[in-house]
């Protein structure tokens, strides 16, 4: 399921591993960015195939999750009031037998900036915690849910929901998540990931820009964002206990127009990578997994192991595993990445739809005006946030252009 590259492998070479170690904490090894190389653990199962079911443990927090979904609808429907409905006697076979309680889901939409903070607006009317919500009687829906998805531009907010404990939005507000300022130095922390020779992408420098405040701890402000693991949400002590939802980042496998098993096309306008028939592979990053249940992976990796060169199901080197590659910033800039079309189309040389890099000793001529036309134009999609980014936008452009061009 994981690729690698033999410089990767040279890389990783020169690394002393550490003892082996499994996902005790929400951070990585290093407390920061930058992966950990560990001895890889002896009869551990990395990669199941996806015909196997829910994971073990899946299975075990969902056994927990079901008690407190139960009585979270039972308060819901009590306040609702639907005519007809008997509350108690509904409640009461599901308690019989909690197995068949109802699986409710929110999912979060892509679309940039905007679809990011409508997703807060539609949790913060489901939640019961904010009274004009539990008042118009849609508030107390949140509580019942077993899981929470999302793709592009509604990642950072299940992100920032899923870290912290599925907070209270007023919380998140007071807590400065939604201050958009990064800076060089937060960004400088792709250095050690490059270091253990593995490629640095737009998901690394996106998701570092989107959430180094978007992410930030509710428990703690001293500790350092970018060490936040995905496979870290399991130790969340809500989420541990089954009193929250799983939140679950989605991405969709994308291989450009013309190359074997594309089901892209082409526009007018450039290259569109859009999924577009049932065989489509769309991957999952869940606290415990990453995988896809169809297209032509149908398996899944233990999450925590992300990273880790593999072949055959196993590591290629038992001593190379790797400990916080999944780290939360990476695993939300890969499902948010497609925001990068639009820095792309203004900063390389008008290819759209896919990051091309431009050549340093010839340039494709831009047409009269097309910078203005392209920064208006991608401001414009950035509507209604657009006069809260502040520099955001042109320092992750900066960053783009001297890191990806270099």
């Amino acid at each position: 399921m994981v690729s690698t590259t033999f410089s990767v492998l040279l890389a990783l070479a020169a690394f002393v591993p550490l003892s082996s170690a499994t996902v005790t904490s929400q951070f990585s090894l290093s407390g920061n960015y930058t992966p950990t190389v560990i001895t890889c653990p002896a009869n551990q199962t990395y990669i199941r195939p996806a015909s196997s079911g829910l994971s073990p443990s899946e299975q075990a927090w969902l056994s927990l999750r079901r008690p407190n979904v139960v009585n979270a609808l039972e308060t819901y429907l009590n306040n609702v009031r639907i005519p007809g409905f008997n509350v108690s006697a509904y409640i009461s076979a599901l308690k019989a037998n909690e197995s068949s309680a109802p699986i409710i889901g929110l999912t979060m939409s892509g679309g940039g900036n905007r679809a990011e903070f409508g997703a807060y607006g539609v949790y913060q009317a489901l939640d019961a915690r904010y009274s004009p919500a539990w008042s118009s009687k849609t508030g107390g829906l949140l509580q019942a849910m077993t899981y929470t998805t999302s793709l592009s531009g509604g990642t950072i907010a299940n992100t920032a929901l899923g870290v912290n404990g599925y907070p209270d939005l007023q919380t998140l507000i007071a807590n400065n998540n939604f201050n958009l300022s990064v800076s060089e130095t937060a960004l400088a922390q792709v250095a050690g990931k490059a270091e253990l020779g593995y490629p640095i992408t737009v998901a690394d420098i996106y998701g570092i820009a989107s959430t180094f405040y978007g992410a930030r701890s509710i428990f703690n402000d001293s500790v350092d964002t970018l060490g936040f693991t995905w496979s870290g949400v399991q130790f969340q002590s809500s989420f541990a206990n089954g009193s929250t939802p799983m939140p679950i980042l989605m991405v969709d496998e994308v291989i450009p127009f013309g190359l074997e098993g594309s089901v892209s096309w082409n526009t007018t306008n450039g290259t569109i990578l859009y999924a577009a028939n049932t065989s489509q592979t769309y991957y999952e990053f869940t606290p415990f997994e990453f995988g896809s249940w169809r297209g032509r992976v149908k398996a899944f990796l233990e999450m925590e192991y992300l990273g880790t060169p593999m072949s055959g199901g196993v590591p290629i080197n038992a001593s190379v595993c790797l400990n916080g590659y999944d780290s939360v910033a990476f695993c939300a800039g890969t499902g948010y990445s497609a925001a990068n079309v639009w820095l792309a189309e203004s900063t390389t040389d008008g290819v759209l739809g896919q990051f091309a890099k431009r050549s340093k000793r010839s340039k494709i001529p831009y047409p009269a005006n097309e910078d203005k036309l392209e920064q208006e134009r991608v401001r414009s999609q950035l509507v209604p946030n657009a006069d809260e980014l502040g520099g955001l936008e042109e320092l992750v452009k900066e960053n783009l252009t001297t890191i990806l061009y270099a």
